[in-house]
């Protein structure tokens, strides 16, 4: 007697769930930067968090599994990504891509932001995943494009080909972050830091 052919069992596919609300994603991430100003990393909770939008843990956990993670997806939200424009003289491109990141800096917010920013600084010495978030999200981007219009500038003339972009870029964004997170005033304007580095960098 042959033996019995075992029955295939058919897996169905697990009809997808209710799509989320995008704007609870927005209540727990503004959430999150309300309460990073007021009571700073450490003094943060999931709990807190949930009160403040309005939501269950769950909603949260949901999304988030854990705390670093909430805090990178805020950051996310918030980062000023500004963009480089294309072609034309290095010089010009750069003095918007500064204003439009100063602009940024006096919008509605960017108060609230900055202070949930020092927050920040005072913990990521305690925390490499929150200090690879902020790194990440709030310099790393912009230092990206202003290196490749540098770089650009080099191949073109516009520069000198002994410049050290990396140096020179954070010699433009040093001022922005200083301004912003340590003496509250207000950032430089663009053509005046643009044209300390050009008077240096600048092809005689």
């Amino acid at each position: 007697m042959n033996p019995p052919v075992p029955h295939t069992v058919k897996h169905q596919e697990r009809a997808p769930g209710r799509p989320r609300d995008p704007a609870v994603g927005r209540a727990i991430l503004d959430a999150v930067m309300e309460l990073l100003a007021k009571q700073g990393y450490g003094g943060m909770s999931i709990e807190a968090v949930a009160r403040r939008a309005g939501v269950g843990k769950p909603s949260i956990y949901r999304r988030w599994p854990s705390k670093p993670e909430l805090v990178m997806a805020a950051l996310k939200q918030v980062a000023e990504q500004a963009e480089m424009t294309e072609g034309g003289p290095v010089r010009e491109r750069l003095v918007l891509f500064m204003e439009s990141l100063r602009r940024l800096s006096c919008a509605k917010g960017a108060v609230r932001i900055s202070s949930s920013l020092r927050s920040l600084l005072a913990e990521i010495g305690h925390s490499p995943q929150l200090a690879r978030a902020v790194k990440e999200n709030l310099v790393m981007d912009r230092r990206r494009k202003i290196i490749a219009v540098l770089q650009e500038g080099k191949q073109r003339g516009e520069l000198r080909q002994d410049l050290d972009v990396d140096l020179a870029a954070d010699m433009l964004l040093g001022p922005l972050l200083i301004r912003r997170l340590i003496t509250s005033s207000a950032p430089a304007d663009g053509n005046k830091m643009v044209d300390i580095l050009f008077d240096g960098a600048g092809r005689k």
